[in-house]
């Protein structure tokens, strides 16, 4: 178990090398709204190796894990991650950051349709793409997810023709930089998207459900709801396995376990007691993170 601030752990992931684990925590204490924390799972303790305080809406490790790009509301900013000392800021990408599957980039959204590619070394490529048609569709750039092939970003945006029908998913293709489909999802709210490996399911989260899309037929493939025995509980973050054939939800009472074949539920995780706000693997597929409302980040053996 690492220890982080005593505040939800919302935003989770590992590095690339398998060596660190970064989190942003949510204050909310009337001063910065969150922090940034950093461990290293090398060093055999359970205390951040870092820290630094900001207004992070997320982040990604770029390159074999040695930076991270987080977003802070008006700017991208690039941390060191061995110490979070900061090397550069960008401003104008307010949106989310992802890490780049196939490559050790990182990817960058703002308003006005904009997409900053962000190499290992740390040289952004502001001409890397620019999707007129994004700046249009008054996206959640907060809600937006990349394939495995690195190529094919969802996106959540507001159906113009008729908003009370709910919101939109995009497909877009960042080599042509065009919207290739959409489907309606007849939902107010959708809090996360995320791509399965195969990069043809897509899972999305509302309030209290999880709906498995399929992206190329656009026929929905199972409705998870997120519940406690009989009681419905919020539905807080999801993710699949490094395999596909599993997918984690952490819900507003602990982190249960689904397997993708039928979709039934396997188990709920006894280590991860209240709320789990976010959850993510490491690189190698062995081991699951989750943050929890206390702050603190659960490190497990998958197989076990």
């Amino acid at each position: 178990m690492l220890h982080g601030p005593a505040a939800p752990a919302v935003f989770l992931r590992a590095a690339p090398d398998g060596r660190r684990v970064a989190a942003v925590h949510l204050l909310g204490n009337g001063g910065p709204l969150h922090t940034l924390s950093v461990w290293d799972l090398h060093a055999g303790t359970a205390e951040p190796s870092a820290t630094v305080e900001g207004n992070f809406s997320g982040f990604a490790f770029a390159g074999p894990g040695e930076w991270i790009a987080a977003a802070d509301g008006t700017a991208i900013q690039f941390f060191r991650s061995v110490d979070l000392g900061r090397m550069q800021r960008l401003i104008g990408f307010e949106g989310a950051v992802l890490p780049k599957p196939g490559s050790n980039a990182v990817i960058a959204a703002a308003v006005d349709g904009r997409l900053l590619n962000v190499a290992p070394d740390g040289t952004p490529d502001l001409g890397f793409a620019s999707l007129n048609a994004v700046s249009r569709l008054k996206p959640h750039l907060g809600t937006m997810d990349l394939a495995s092939d690195g190529n094919r970003l969802a996106l959540v945006y507001a159906n113009q023709n008729n908003p009370r029908a709910g919101l939109v998913i995009g497909l877009f293709d960042l080599e042509t930089k065009k919207l290739v489909d959409r489907f309606s999802t007849r939902r107010r709210q959708i809090q996360a998207l995320r791509f399965a490996p195969d990069g043809r399911r897509l899972a999305v989260l509302t309030a209290t459900q999880v709906l498995i899309w399929d992206v190329v037929t656009k026929k929905r493939l199972a409705l998870l709801e997120a519940k406690s025995g009989k009681e419905t509980r919020f539905a807080l973050c999801v993710e699949f396995s490094r395999d596909g054939r599993t997918l984690f939800l952490g819900t507003d009472d602990g982190l249960h376990l689904y397997e993708t074949a039928t979709w039934s539920p396997l188990r709920r995780y006894d280590f991860a007691r209240g709320a789990i706000f976010s959850v993510a693997m490491t690189p190698d597929g062995l081991c699951g993170l989750a943050g929890g409302a206390d702050g603190r980040i659960a490190v497990w053996d998958l197989d076990e």
